[in-house]
């Protein structure tokens, strides 16, 4: 249903979360505005259960078991006051469905529906309306207002924020090892941050992600997280096995490195989201194959609370560059600080490709190694997951 939209959801995403907002979304049929049924797909169904409103899981068949929310439409004339219908009918296996009360008079087949919990109640907007999201997607004054969200604060902030501008007073400082790594390294250093594989966040739960300033290229892409695949749901039970089957010779080694996306790369390997099961699939296409053959898979449930994990409050810190032989140095001059990921749309994120994974696995010997399962988003794309920062500069 989302691949009929007629705006990029992508975007859509990015300019709801550039207020701090994180929605789901709804692109109806002709049909299913006719008949006034949409189905409730698995984004829809995670996003009101992590918001506490509705577990469609544990709903009864039925309409005794309907459930009706208040709702507003909101529309450039004003709000509309409406419902949403929260239902599983007799029929049809019980397939979660939604339904928005005088949608029909406010969105037309093709149409990108946004639903925003706010409270206890929805706010629903249709987006491909210019008049509510502009050509080059900006919210209107009015809607931004509507969809309004908080933040959170943690004390230690200031705390981090003063030692980096200590840092920063210094002016260039020579990097600490050789390679991309070096910029955050040498931060991390300089802060007293012993550097290992760490999980959980770098200072007092804020993580610290340095990087170089300068024009975004592929290898500028931000590795988010890393996640080990659900092995007692997938096809393949280790990373040695991935290798065994998808693995190619190099330099004397088994080797697989690559990145993945919602379209088969040069080594057909694809990223695919399922909303029947909520789970993000690893695919590869074999050339000679009529079907794609499942590598490993995640819980989207799991990804998400590894980004919440991850990155509940970060630092992003940008530092200028410059050479002399074969030594970098680096002037950290900016921090953007973000909180609270908006983690309810990574689902939308990697089935529009816009979030990736990198394999980046080798044999050694007969032992398997992996820097990681490497969920990975550029620079552009950050917006979508990250409400807008605070940005501090230094002189």
């Amino acid at each position: 249903m989302l691949k009929i939209a007629d705006r990029s959801i992508p975007e859509l995403v990015k300019a709801l979360a550039r207020h701090g907002v994180e929605a789901t979304y709804l692109v109806p049929t002709e049909t299913g505005l006719k008949k006034s049924i949409l189905d409730a797909h698995a984004l829809v169904r995670d996003y009101l259960s992590a918001k506490g409103l509705h577990d469609y899981d544990a709903q009864a068949k039925g309409q005794d078991a309907k459930r009706k929310l208040p709702a507003t439409i909101f529309t450039p004339a004003g709000p509309v006051e409406s419902y949403a219908s929260l239902y599983r009918p007799e029929t049809k296996g019980g397939d979660p469905r939604i339904w928005v009360g005088r949608l029909g008079e406010h969105a037309a087949p093709g149409n990108v529906v946004a639903v925003v919990a706010v409270g206890d109640r929805l706010v629903v907007a249709n987006l491909s309306d210019r008049a509510l999201v502009s050509e080059d997607y900006e919210l209107s004054p009015a809607l931004a207002g509507a969809i309004a969200a908080g933040k959170v604060v943690n004390p230690h902030a200031a705390d981090l924020l003063g030692l980096i501008e200590a840092i920063s007073a210094r002016g260039f400082v020579d990097g600490m090892r050789p390679g991309p790594t070096n910029v955050g390294f040498t931060l991390e250093t300089l802060l007293g941050i012993q550097a290992n594989a760490r999980r959980a966040p770098d200072y007092h739960g804020i993580e610290l992600k340095a990087s170089r300033s300068g024009p975004t290229i592929r290898g500028n892409r931000i590795t988010l997280f890393s996640k080990t695949p659900d092995w007692k749901a997938s096809a393949c039970k280790n990373g040695a096995e991935i290798l065994r089957r998808h693995g190619y010779a190099k330099d004397g080694r088994l080797q697989l490195y690559c990145s993945l996306a919602n379209a088969p790369n040069s080594l057909g390997h694809y990223l695919r989201v399922d909303g029947d099961d909520d789970r993000l699939h690893a695919l590869h296409q074999a050339g000679d194959r009529p079907t794609a053959e499942e590598v490993v898979n995640w819980d989207l449930g799991e990804l998400r609370a590894a980004l919440s994990a991850k990155h509940r409050e970060t630092f992003w810190v940008k530092a200028a560059t410059r050479k002399a032989g074969a030594t970098e140095a680096f002037h950290y001059r900016e921090v953007h600080h973000t909180q609270a990921p908006l983690v309810l749309n990574l689902g939308e994120m990697l089935d529009a490709g816009r979030v990736e994974l990198d394999y980046t696995l080798s044999m050694l010997g007969k032992r398997a190694r992996d820097h990681g399962y490497l969920f990975k988003i550029f620079p552009r794309d950050m917006v979508a997951l990250f409400p807008p920062p605070t940005i501090h500069r230094f002189a």
